[in-house]
């Protein structure tokens, strides 16, 4: 069972928050090599950090989420 829900952009977890892509400024990931789960960590302008725990299949949805190709060049200029 999903940890999160994704809505028009909006990762919504349970009753605790929800936040929209547009918000995050970065994300970081770290995989849990005895279970094959990712960590993933949504950092905000506010210093303020959300994480989640995804298998790698909701990892790639989280991903497709964002933009990387139309973020005024800040991340397409290190070809990621």
């Amino acid at each position: 069972m999903k940890e999160y829900e994704i809505i028009n952009n909006t990762i919504i977890k349970g009753s605790s928050y929800w936040f929209n892509v547009t918000k995050v400024d970065f994300t970081t990931r770290r995989m849990n090599d005895d279970t094959g789960e990712y960590w993933v960590k949504f950092h905000f302008s506010s210093g303020k950090e959300i994480r989640i725990k995804v298998d790698e299949e909701d990892l790639d949805e989280i991903t497709n989420l964002f933009d990387y190709n139309n973020n005024n060049g800040d991340l397409n200029d290190n070809n990621i």
